[in-house]
């Protein structure tokens, strides 16, 4: 982008292997000055070398000028390697995950969130997703739902709607961010298998990588496991006691009736009544 301090002045852009920017100033009063800005970015080049860049302006008038010889003005720039350090946090959305056995639509989820921590503009950023199944078991990548990973273009992932087992890795990007920049992406698999009696427990790994080198690895990778468990839904239908009245010491039933709605098998199911002060237990079934 540019800018100019004097009124009227306008600043336009030419592209090619030489950028150039042009500014027409107008009219200038004798003694008067003014000032152009121009904001610039070195773009990253493989094998991250320190550059040194050379810039010249020069300034032009119709009128005659009585010394040309101070119309140019020179300067060299030193551009450091780049650095940055990539920070990527992971979670799920869920967990524990109900497994619903009567309907297809069984996702775990996460949520990446990718912090460059700086100090240089981070290029080409990839996210790599890596889920391992439980032995045999079997998930779909359902790929990229919602993203804020927008520059210069919206982050995408790659392998949407394979069905894996084991571990498989799937990449997402590519973005950019500056320094002290983030962005999230929301990823989604699909259950196919039921879960195991217990549970299941799902792993998933997410690293990040850019063009340009990170300076601490061991934070641009994170884990989050996820437990899948069959969903189920229980009720205590009723507690109902034998007698609407007891005499002291006189046993009586006291029977609680418990429902699973479903829609999956309630597994290791425990019922606990707590009993009124002043009753002991006689006898239960």
């Amino acid at each position: 982008s540019s800018g100019c301090s004097k009124a009227g002045c306008s600043c336009t852009y030419t592209a090619g292997a030489i950028g150039t920017f042009a500014c027409t100033v107008g009219d200038m009063a004798n003694g008067e000055t003014a000032s152009a800005t121009f904001v610039v970015r070195p773009n990253f080049l493989t094998g991250n070398a320190t550059r040194t860049f050379s810039n010249t302006a020069t300034i032009s008038t119709t009128t005659a000028e009585s010394n040309a010889g101070n119309n140019a003005q020179g300067t060299t720039l030193t551009v450091q390697p780049a650095q940055l350090d990539l920070v990527v946090n992971k979670t799920d959305l869920a967990d524990p995950v109900g497994f619903d056995p009567l309907t297809t639509n069984n996702f775990i989820d996460y949520r990446i969130t990718v912090t460059n921590s700086g100090p240089s503009y981070g290029t080409g950023i990839q996210v790599t997703d890596s889920m391992t199944t439980v032995g045999g078991k079997n998930l779909e990548f359902l790929g990229l739902q919602t993203t804020t990973c927008t520059t210069p273009a919206a982050a995408t992932c790659a392998g949407s709607g394979t069905t894996f087992t084991g571990t498989q890795a799937f990449i997402c990007g590519a973005f950019d961010l500056p320094a002290g920049g983030n962005c999230s992406m929301d990823v989604r698999f699909r259950v196919i298998t039921s879960p195991a009696l217990g549970g299941d427990t799902y792993n998933n790994v997410a690293s990040v990588a850019a063009n340009e080198p990170d300076s601490n690895a061991v934070n641009s990778s994170e884990a989050e496991s996820t437990t899948l468990r069959v969903r189920a839904d229980l009720e205590v239908v009723s507690k109902t006691p034998e007698f609407a009245t007891v005499d002291i010491n006189r046993p009586f039933n006291w029977t609680i009736t418990v429902r699973n709605n479903g829609p999956g098998d309630s597994e290791l199911t425990t019922l606990t009544d707590t009993l009124p002060a002043g009753i002991s237990v006689f006898n239960g079934t």
